[in-house]
């Protein structure tokens, strides 16, 4: 398959989900600040993932504008990634319902760090089909961020246990921090 292909097939998903997901927020029952106030956990979940989604577009196009191959295993791993994102929705649904619910944080949370997981897999993966591909490996080595991400995110668990709207919260920061320039990865375009 080619690059360009799975490429495509990347955004179209990230756009359906991305669609979806602001589908899933509640209407706004009156003319007021108040009134939309009252959804604001509802909001804070969709900006979280929105982020997600985001630094996950963002990051899969600087990454695969230096693939050169693309193998099968490739393929399989991009799919089960787009398969996690595309139950983001539903969770960030769940999320936003029940903000104070331990164990739904930890749900969202586990998910967070199972797509940073799964894309760090990916990351290894196209290291490994094109070695001498020295761009793509210093682009990759450069996103040292996966695990930040992972390291506040695995915290976040902890600190739940205290009040689990951090988790959210922690899961916010652990994104927003991708949005930081990366002027060594933009070098290697």
């Amino acid at each position: 398959m080619k690059k360009e292909r799975l490429v495509a097939f990347f955004d179209t998903i990230i756009a359906i989900v991305m669609t979806v997901l602001v589908l899933e927020l509640p209407k706004i029952h009156g003319t007021t600040l108040s009134a939309i106030w009252e959804n604001r956990v509802h909001y804070f979940a969709y900006i979280t993932t929105f982020t997600l989604f985001a630094v996950f577009w963002d990051t899969h196009h600087t990454i695969f504008d230096k693939v050169e191959k693309v193998t099968i295993k490739i393929v399989r791993i991009q799919i089960f990634l787009l398969f996690l994102n595309t139950l983001f929705p539903y969770i960030t649904s769940w999320v936003s319902e029940n903000p104070h619910s331990y164990m739904v944080e930890c749900v969202y949370i586990f998910f967070l760090l199972g797509a940073n997981i799964v894309y760090s897999w990916l990351c290894d993966e196209l290291m490994k089909a094109d070695s001498k591909n020295i761009k793509l490996k210093n682009t990759i080595t450069n996103l040292r961020r996966h695990k930040i991400t992972t390291i506040l995110l695995s915290s976040s668990l902890i600190i739940g246990l205290f009040n689990p709207m951090f988790m959210l919260i922690i899961g916010f920061i652990s994104l927003s921090m991708w949005y930081i320039p990366m002027p060594k990865i933009r070098k290697n375009k």
